[in-house]
Parts: C-alpha cells; sequence; structure tokens
C-alpha cells in the first residue's frame, strides 16, 4: 500500500482530487461567512503562540540546605522574577552529600538546562576546591566582586581559589567578645573602677559598641552622681564618662580579663567573669589564628602550612592556663548553655556568633534578658602576640555545568547585592557585604571582626584538620602537653597534604 501511494501517477490524480475538495470548501466557507471567523481565529492563535514565547521565563534552580532561608530567598526570587523576568525556584536539600547530589543531577541533566539540576547553589567556602576540581564552578568577573568596595578581604579571600574568583561571597559567622554592659555600667560607678584599666579604652570607640539602641547624644551631661565607697564623697559622671569607663575595662588581651576578674566584685546573680564554649573550634580558633597558617589567607596553597610553632605552642600554653583561672568542664559545655547563661546574667564575658545577637534580642522582647550587652574585637594574646578570628563564608555558586550561566550569574549578583538588604533581619545571617545596612550594633563589631579573620581552608586534604584541632584543644584544655598535641596535628596534616 505504502508503494502504491508513492506511485507517482496515483500520487497525481490523489493531488487534483485533493485540490478540488480544498477549493470546494474554501467556497462553500467563503459564502457562509466562515472563512473570516476561522482566518481571524489561526491568526489569534499564532498571535498568543508568539507572545507565550516571546514571555517565557527562564528558569533557574537554586538549592541550599540551610532551612532559615526558605522565606528569604522565595521572597528574594519573586521580587527578582517581577523585575527580570526570570524564574527563580530555590530548592531545599538535605545537607548530607550535598556537593555529590549536585554533581550527578548535573551530569544526569546532560543538556545543562534540564529542570531537575541546580544553575547555582550555596556551599560553605571550605568545600570551594572540592566543586572546583570537579566542574561545579563557573568564575566570576573581577570587577563584579572589587568595584565599589562591596566586600572585605576576607570575604574576597574566601572566594578565591588559584588567584580566581569561583563564587560570591553572600554570608559569614565568626565570632566576637560579647559583655553584660548593664553590670559593667554598675561598676563605672563605683570609685574603685576609676582606676582599674584593662586596656580596652585604647579601642576609642572601634571595635566597641553597645547592643540594641544606640546611645542617646542628647543626654545631659550632668549626668548622674553616685558615692565612693572609700570617702563616701559624691562624683558626678557624665554619660560620655560612663561609656568611657565601659571601654577601659573592656580587654585588650586575654591576660587583662583575668587582670579584672581579681580586683571585679561580682554582684547578686553573676557566676562567672568569663565563659565560652571551649569544645567548638569556631570559638577557640582565635587563640591561635594570628600564628597559624594552613593555605595562606585564601586558604589554598599546601606550601604555606605552618601549625607547629613557638608561638602557637605559647598560644595554646595561654588557653589551657585560661582553665585554671576560669574553670569549665569542657564535657558539660555547649553553645546553648553558654548563651542561656549570659542571658540569665550568670557571666559578664562570653565569646559567640553571629547568631548570638538574634537571639538576645528575642530574649529581651520576652521579658527574659533584663541587661544590656555590649560588643567588642577579640582580645589579642598578649601584646606581642595577635589573636585572629576563624570565619566561614557561605557563597553562591554558578554551577558550571549549566547552560544558562549567565541569567544565574545575574541572579547571583542580585543575591549579594541588593538582595541581601534584608537578610539578617528576615533570616539571621550577616551579609558578607559590608554597604548593607545592619538592624543592631553589636554586628558592626562582627562585621569589624569579619574583614580581620581567616577563613577556614579550602583544601581537601585539610578537610579534617578543625576536627583534628578541636580534639587537641580538648586534650589542651584537660591538661594535655600543648607542645606535644600541636606536633602530632602538624605531623599528620603534613602527610595528608604530600603530593
Amino acid at each position: 500500500m505504502v508503494n502504491k501511494f508513492l506511485n507517482h501517477e496515483n500520487f497525481g490524480k490523489r493531488a487534483q482530487k485533493t485540490l478540488l475538495t480544498l477549493s470546494l470548501c474554501a467556497s462553500v466557507l467563503l459564502s457562509s461567512g466562515c472563512a473570516g471567523g476561522f482566518l481571524n481565529a489561526k491568526e489569534e492563535t499564532g498571535e498568543a503562540a508568539d507572545n507565550a514565547l516571546f514571555h517565557r521565563k527562564e528558569s533557574l534552580e537554586l538549592w541550599y540546605v540551610d532551612e532559615s532561608l526558605t522565606d528569604y530567598l522565595n521572597s528574594v526570587a519573586v521580587d527578582y522574577a517581577e523585575k527580570n523576568d526570570v524564574r527563580v525556584t530555590p530548592v531545599l536539600k538535605s545537607g548530607k552529600e550535598f556537593v555529590e547530589q549536585i554533581y550527578r543531577a548535573s551530569m544526569e541533566s546532560g543538556d545543562g538546562a534540564s529542570s531537575g539540576m541546580p544553575d547555582l547553589y550555596l556551599v560553605t567556602n571550605d568545600v570551594l576546591e572540592q566543586v572546583t576540581l570537579t566542574g561545579l564552578t563557573d568564575e566570576v568577573a573581577p570587577e563584579v566582586l572589587t568595584t565599589g568596595g562591596l566586600f572585605p578581604k576576607s570575604a574576597l579571600d574566601a572566594v578565591t581559589y588559584h588567584d580566581a574568583y569561583v563564587a560570591y561571597p553572600f554570608y559569614f559567622d565568626t565570632s566576637v567578645l560579647l559583655y553584660n554592659k548593664t553590670y559593667l555600667e554598675e561598676h563605672a560607678k563605683t570609685a574603685e573602677a576609676a582606676e582599674e584599666v584593662t586596656g580596652g579604652g585604647e579601642v576609642s570607640g572601634d571595635g566597641v559598641t553597645e547592643g540594641g539602641d544606640a546611645p542617646d547624644e542628647n543626654a545631659e551631661a550632668g549626668g548622674e552622681t553616685v558615692e565612693t565607697t572609700e570617702t563616701a564623697e559624691t562624683v558626678e559622671l557624665s554619660e560620655e564618662e560612663i561609656r568611657e569607663r565601659i571601654k577601659s575595662f573592656l580587654p585588650a588581651t586575654i591576660s587583662a580579663i583575668e587582670t579584672f576578674a581579681d580586683s571585679y566584685e561580682a554582684p547578686e546573680g553573676l557566676e562567672t567573669v568569663f565563659e565560652w564554649d571551649v569544645a567548638d573550634i569556631l570559638y577557640n580558633y582565635d587563640f591561635v589564628g594570628g600564628s597559624m597558617i594552613v593555605g595562606g589567607d585564601a586558604g589554598d596553597d599546601p606550601e604555606k602550612i605552618s601549625i607547629f610553632n613557638d608561638d602557637t605552642v605559647r598560644c595554646m600554653e595561654i588557653f589551657q592556663e585560661l582553665n585554671q583561672f576560669f574553670y569549665i568542664d569542657v564535657d558539660n559545655v555547649s553553645y546553648e548553655k553558654v548563651l542561656d547563661d549570659f542571658a540569665a546574667g550568670k557571666t559578664l564575658f562570653t565569646v559567640a556568633g553571629t547568631d548570638a545577637v538574634a537571639y538576645l534580642e528575642a530574649q529581651k522582647e520576652a521579658g527574659e534578658f533584663t541587661s544590656e550587652y555590649g560588643a567588642a574585637l577579640m582580645p589579642d594574646l598578649t601584646e606581642e602576640i595577635q589573636s585572629r578570628s576563624l570565619s566561614i563564608t557561605t557563597t553562591v555558586v554558578v554551577n558550571g555545568m549549566s547552560a544558562k550561566k549567565e541569567a544565574a550569574h545575574a541572579f547571583a549578583s542580585t543575591l549579594v547585592t541588593t538582595g541581601a538588604q534584608d537578610l539578617y533581619t528576615r533570616a539571621g545571617k550577616v551579609p558578607s557585604n559590608q554597604t548593607v545596612t545592619l538592624p543592631y550594633e553589636a554586628l558592626d563589631v562582627y562585621r569589624q571582626e569579619y574583614a580581620e579573620s581567616i577563613s577556614m581552608p579550602k583544601m581537601m586534604s585539610t578537610s579534617n584538620l578543625w576536627m583534628k584541632l578541636e580534639v587537641g584543644f580538648t586534650e589542651i584544655w584537660n591538661g594535655e602537653d600543648p607542645r606535644t598535641i600541636l606536633k602530632r596535628i602538624a605531623d599528620e596534616v603534613t602527610k595528608q597534604v604530600e603530593p
């Protein structure tokens, strides 16, 4: 039958009959007035198809693992779609084997344009070597990150891999020194406090701030009248004088905390002058951060490693000595307990991450935290040995396997600039973008600390370093020899990075 139909002669006869039939149908349609409707319908259908094609939004998938970002990312995606005609779908994924999930989905996509694979994703900076070596990153144009002073050097270092920017810095976590401002204010009003200086007064406001609202610049100069405990004379203090005294109590070095604790008369309810989570490396790393080198500032150079040296040994000796002065049971301490104790007025000084500000503000609103608090930069180890906090930067990465990289870069750039304006208010994250206005003054100190911090290294060969350090710090805290512990860790890391 097929061959018969394709026979030239038969095909010609069939074509003639078909044309005759179409002519008759056209005549009937024209005479009945239906042709106009038919042609208009066809024209409208064509226009609708053209319009649908023209207005069809490009679709991007953004993968992430932190559930607290869900509402925020959805809101930013909706706003971006309205302004740019690009649909962005945030997709929450399990944190387990997240990079492996990204790689599998990207490989299965084949063309890089299919749904079900991320066009961009959020990861912490320590895995950027891994995702880069597996082809899951696309370089960011330097001018996008370096123009306008949007990001501090620490943020740029966090997204640098072998002299190229492979991601956008989104938000960070680091640690600072929090203090109970109410307790220090009460202490400042005593005559004895006039002679006490711990070294923090040299800060002159930089890196020292009070939590909550800004100080009232219109406060009366007359200030408050207090009685000295020794002479019973009244002393008039202005608000500015009280603030300056508080600054003088803030420690410039670790030993200054001990000096202050020796002379400080604790008020009722205060159980310890200084408490922090000694089991978490994020809140301990500042002890060795100024002396320990792992990969350099960008954390990607295996030739730049110095874990065991005279300064790191001395740093850990100072760390160990604090256990004799401020006894903290490493087996029972936790970050949650530390924050609870601080909010309950049991602690004068503590070390905490960026989430502490939102926690304390919530406690104040609920009436559970009745004091005011402040934040200060982390003290140095000694006048000769500087401290340096650890920071973790969450980055936005454009998938190198995506076929929509141009659109993905455009959204990523927006996310870390105009899209980061309400990041802390809505998701509790401090943006790496230093031009964003922050809702609480204490967060400005975190931003200053971040600018001087050292990022977690990206090298896959040192991926277990932080676990080794946490174990080592715990052993040293409990009395083990710092030199022996640091030498062991250094030897293990050296073997791991050797080619």
